[in-house]
């Protein structure tokens, strides 16, 4: 049987400046929501193809910025399980990653909702 011990070190992901960058993107995120969710609303009221469209935007940001505090959670969750061989470290890198994928998969939907838009501006939204 193979010893794992030559293989693992420690590589603290608890320390202050985690917890803080943590925290920072915990406050990042509910501040790109309140600006969304804004931008949403206003739009909506508005018929503001420009507000909507940034709305949804902002929202891309939200959904990739969770991943990454997903990532945060389970890195400090898991930090010293010896199951993970190289540490938890990977799993933010894991996560940036991910974030970065579904963001780019999102980029497409914003497009076809302004092109949708453009063919029938006055079904879209409520008349005033």
């Amino acid at each position: 049987m193979h010893d794992l011990n030559d293989w693992q070190h420690d590589q603290d992901v608890t320390d202050a400046s985690q917890r803080d960058a943590a925290r920072r993107a915990y406050c990042v995120i509910a501040l790109t929501a309140a600006t969304m969710m804004v931008e949403l609303t206003a739009g909506f009221w508005t018929c503001s193809m420009a507000l909507l469209a940034d709305g949804w935007h902002m929202a891309t940001h939200v959904g990739a910025l969770a991943i990454a505090a997903f990532a945060y959670y389970l890195t400090q969750r898991y930090a010293h399980d010896l199951r993970s061989t190289f540490g938890a470290g990977k799993i933010a890198t894991l996560g940036g990653f991910t974030s970065a994928l579904s963001w780019a998969s999102y980029r497409g939907h914003p497009s076809n909702s302004i092109g949708y838009h453009l063919q029938s501006p006055a079904g879209r939204y409520r008349q005033h």
